[in-house]
């Protein structure tokens, strides 16, 4: 899931990077931080008692992955934001056999429109390239009118939805 607001750069001292082992700790509190955001707005979205350790450990097998980026905006030594993406494989009845998908886009509320996360997306589609995917796609929540205009904004439009059934009251 993806969550975001729509920003504008003003960190001169803000610097975007692939994360490494010790940034997770603060890549998780953001993770739980957006978390907690969409539990608000669909019960679906409510985290396991073990989610942030289960997180964590999923984080240190994408740091070790040439399939997954997991890019962190930083201002000093402090996590303002994460964005972690990856390359999925389409069914072999497709003529674009591979696409990109950016999972997750945090931002920390207090950053929110200062250009963080529109760093942090550019710095992935200079990886998406690299790797020649140019397809990618990102899942907001309808509720989420703030990351859909980010993603509208970014040139990303609705070609599918999702739905659902059994979900909980």
């Amino acid at each position: 899931m993806v969550y975001f607001v729509i920003s504008r750069l003003s960190h001169d001292t803000m610097r975007v990077a692939r994360a490494e082992e010790g940034d997770l700790p603060q890549v998780v509190e953001r993770w739980r931080e957006m978390m907690i955001l969409h539990e608000r707005m669909d019960p679906v979205f409510e985290m396991a008692p073990d989610g942030e350790a289960v997180f964590e450990g999923f984080l240190r097998t994408c740091l070790a992955s040439e399939e997954h980026l997991l890019l962190v905006a930083k201002e000093g030594k402090e996590v303002l934001g994460y964005l972690l993406a990856h390359i999925e494989s389409r069914q072999p009845v497709f003529r674009e056999r591979t696409f990109g998908e950016i999972s997750d886009l945090a931002v920390r509320e207090d950053h929110w429109r200062e250009g963080v996360g529109e760093r942090m997306l550019k710095g992935s589609m200079k990886w998406f390239k690299s790797k020649g995917v140019e397809r990618i796609e990102v899942r907001a929540s309808p509720s989420n009118a703030a990351a859909i205009g980010f993603w509208r904004k970014h040139g990303f439009e609705e070609y599918s939805k999702v739905m659902r059934s059994g979900s909980p009251p």
